[in-house]
């Protein structure tokens, strides 16, 4: 049963990438999530009511989550009629825009040809984030982890707590268990630290699967 609705979860978010971009592509410009959500519920209305059962930014985060997409983030240099320019504006990252007008504020990944000598600065969140499950065990384990390697001031005791509460919220809501996971990492940024990384993935995995299960 949560399996078919993680799978049905998927599906949605999935659908939802595929018609942003196509909507982007149609506007000729970057889209904020209001306008892409216009979109959708005027070209496909059984999206829209999937999209409406989430929540009210369920667009947003699908957006928000770079992963197996060309759309990425811009900011709006000049106001658009009808559009708050402080908005978040998603538009694909293989297409130019006006430089005077549009600024990328952040690129999709590019695969890893090697991996060089890291000094203690993180370079941001891998490519894709990986969900599995995990025994309550493996979990604590982790914890005694992290509070081993960092020190107790470190921001990631502020991050950590943040990203468990949203990864509850999110999973109650019915997202997808991966783009959980990835919003998350992407979002609080301390997690993204090389000495924190998969141990955070292992915690925030055991709060999904605890949140689904009650």
């Amino acid at each position: 049963m949560k399996s078919g609705r993680n799978n049905m979860s998927a599906l949605t978010s999935s659908r939802v990438r595929v018609i942003a971009q196509e909507a982007i592509d149609s506007y000729n410009r970057p889209m904020t999530a209001h306008e892409i959500e216009k979109y959708i519920k005027l070209n496909d209305k059984d999206l829209w009511r999937e999209v409406r059962s989430k929540c009210y930014d369920y667009v947003r985060m699908i957006l928000s989550v770079a992963k197996l997409s060309e759309i990425i983030k811009y900011k709006c240099l000049k106001r658009l009629i009808g559009v708050d320019k402080r908005a978040n504006f998603y538009g694909l990252s293989n297409k130019t825009y006006d430089p005077n007008v549009w600024v990328p504020l952040g690129k999709p990944s590019e695969p890893e040809m090697e991996e060089p000598e890291k000094d203690t600065k993180f370079q941001g969140a891998p490519r894709e984030i990986t969900f599995h499950s995990v025994t309550e065990e493996e979990a604590v384990e982790s914890w005694k982890i992290m509070h081993q390697n960092m020190k107790v001031n470190d921001p990631v005791w502020n991050a950590l707590p943040s990203a468990m509460k949203e990864a509850h919220d999110y999973a109650k809501m019915g997202f997808d268990s991966k783009d959980i996971i990835q919003y998350a990492i992407n979002k609080y940024t301390p997690l993204q630290d090389p000495m924190v990384l998969n141990d955070a993935i292992v915690i925030l995995s055991r709060v999904l699967i605890e949140s689904q299960e009650a």
